[in-house]
C-alpha cells in the first residue's frame, strides 16, 4: 500500500504490524482503500470556488482563530463542542474552496481521557502526543530556522513556535507556546 499523504507513516506506526500485513493482502480492504484514495484525490482536484467563495478577491484570506479544533481524533487539540464546531467550520471552508487558514494552539498533552476508578471517581489521564507522531510539520524560514512569534501575556514574554497541518484544501497553523 502506498500512502497518499505525506505523514501517513505516523498513523501507520500506531497500527499493529501484523494487522497491516493482513490488510495489505485482503482484497476487500484494498478495494475500499483505493476507493477512498480515489475519492479524496477527486476532492482535491476540484479547486474552483463554490457558493459565494467566488466573490472573494484575489489575495483575500479568511483567518479563523479558535483555542481548539476537532479535525481528527488523532490530533488531540479539542475537548468537545467548541472544537468539533471549529473543525466543522474548517471542513465547510475546504468544501467551499474558501481561501482559509485556521489558527490555534497545539497542546502537547492534548486533552485528557476520562476513566472511572474502583471507587466511582473520575480520573483524568493526560496522554502526551510526541510531535513526531502528529500530522504536522514545522514552519521554517528561508534559512531553515523555525518560525516563531513573540507575544506578551500578563507581563510575560511567550515564544510560540509555528506548526502547519494540512486539513482538507487548506492549512491550519498551530503554535506551541513556551514561557
Amino acid at each position: 500500500m502506498e500512502p497518499s499523504w505525506p505523514q501517513s507513516e505516523i498513523v501507520l506506526r500506531l497500527v499493529d504490524q501484523h494487522l497491516l500485513q493482513r490488510a495489505a493482502q485482503a482484497p476487500v480492504f484494498l478495494g475500499r482503500y483505493y476507493e477512498v484514495l480515489s475519492s479524496f484525490d477527486t476532492y482535491l482536484e476540484h479547486t474552483a470556488p463554490r457558493m459565494g467563495a467566488q466573490d472573494m478577491g484575489a489575495g483575500d484570506l479568511v483567518a479563523y482563530f479558535c483555542a481548539e479544533y476537532g479535525l481528527h481524533e488523532s490530533v488531540r487539540i479539542y475537548s468537545g463542542g467548541l472544537g468539533v464546531l471549529a473543525g466543522e467550520h474548517c471542513k465547510t471552508a475546504s468544501d467551499l474552496r474558501l481561501p482559509f487558514v485556521a489558527v490555534g494552539l497545539l497542546y502537547r498533552a492534548g486533552y485528557f481521557s476520562q476513566q472511572i476508578d474502583a471507587e466511582g471517581r473520575q480520573v483524568a489521564q493526560f496522554m502526551e502526543s510526541p510531535l513526531d507522531h502528529l500530522p504536522i510539520k514545522a514552519v521554517l524560514r528561508d534559512d531553515g530556522a523555525p518560525v516563531t512569534a513573540a507575544v506578551l501575556i500578563s507581563s510575560r514574554h511567550v515564544q510560540a513556535r509555528v506548526w502547519e497541518m494540512q486539513a482538507g484544501m487548506y492549512a491550519s497553523f498551530c503554535s506551541t507556546p513556551r514561557y
